[in-house]
């Protein structure tokens, strides 16, 4: 028998021995329920799930067996992402008082596994804090409002979101954001950023992507952009003349984004710098030559 042959059964043999969690047949159940999947269709899509299940797991035991296997995977996309970097936990609760769906990112295969426990550390304590004050406050609204006469049936829950946006991932650089937001009868939205220099193993600051003139920098161009986008009557800047102080610096501990150009992304929270149907700002900051 040849390598090839030889890895060839040996790959048979591993997904062969792959058993699914019971997690994953009672998920199936779970999403045909919530969205009425015709009865015919739960064969197919429980083949699926098992199915996608079984290329994950022979994918990640591959990286973890032969060295050579690896080196293959790190030129294929999708098997590079889900074996490099992130994974998450998910918390669901939905009931009269809140709707809350949160998806909740890991870093994983640090070559530093200190700054990586440091960052899943913060993560979850910041997640944990949102999820146990949102509960909380939700608790503490319905039982208010039921207090002054209202009606159950009538209660709008508080909706709760926490996900996580990918910017940057590549063999050098890791960026990540946390999103959390919260809806009544507006939306309010916390964010959590992580910027990760791989190679030096250390989170990394404007002054480490712009040098020691980051502000000055940052600040220019940011000026600029506004003036640009304000030309257009629909884009409206706090400017001062109506009390409201607009954009004047940035701060030392500024938040921001690594694109995927290797740029950063400054970010300026609703009504920070312009009315609340602005949105949040986006203002990306080109490296001076």
């Amino acid at each position: 028998m040849n390598k090839l042959e030889d890895d060839i059964r040996k790959t048979k043999d591993l997904y062969e021995s792959i058993k699914v969690p019971p997690y994953y047949d009672a998920k199936v159940h779970a999403v045909i329920a919530k969205n009425k999947v015709p009865k015919y269709s739960l064969k197919w899509l429980k083949r699926t799930a098992c199915a996608t299940l079984a290329v994950v797991l022979m994918g990640i035991a591959g990286l973890n067996l032969s060295p050579a296997f690896a080196l293959a995977a790190s030129d294929i996309p999708v098997l590079g992402d889900i074996a490099q970097v992130l994974t998450f936990r998910t918390y669901e609760r939905h009931d009269s008082q809140a709707e809350i769906d949160a998806n909740i990112p890991e870093v994983s295969q640090m070559s530093d596994q200190e700054l990586q426990a440091k960052i899943n550390a913060e993560i979850k304590a910041k997640t944990d804090a949102v999820l146990a004050e949102a509960e909380k406050r939700a608790a503490e609204e319905q039982k208010a409002y039921l207090e002054t006469g209202g009606d159950i049936d009538e209660y709008m829950p508080v909706v709760i979101d926490i996900d996580y946006t990918i910017y940057n991932q590549s063999p050098e650089i890791l960026s990540f954001v946390v999103n959390c937001s919260e809806t009544r009868a507006n939306v309010y939205t916390e964010q959590y950023f992580f910027n990760i220099d791989l190679l030096n193993n250390k989170e990394l600051t404007l002054e480490d992507m712009l040098g020691k003139d980051y502000i000055a920098i940052a600040n220019e161009q940011i000026k600029a952009e506004i003036a640009e986008r304000a030309k257009d009557p629909d884009n409206i800047y706090f400017d001062g003349s109506e009390g409201i102080d607009g954009f004047t610096t940035i701060s030392a501990n500024q938040n921001f984004y690594i694109n995927k150009a290797g740029n950063s992304v400054v970010i300026f929270n609703k009504y920070e710098i312009a009315p609340g149907y602005m949105g949040i700002q986006e203002f990306e900051i080109l490296k001076q030559k």
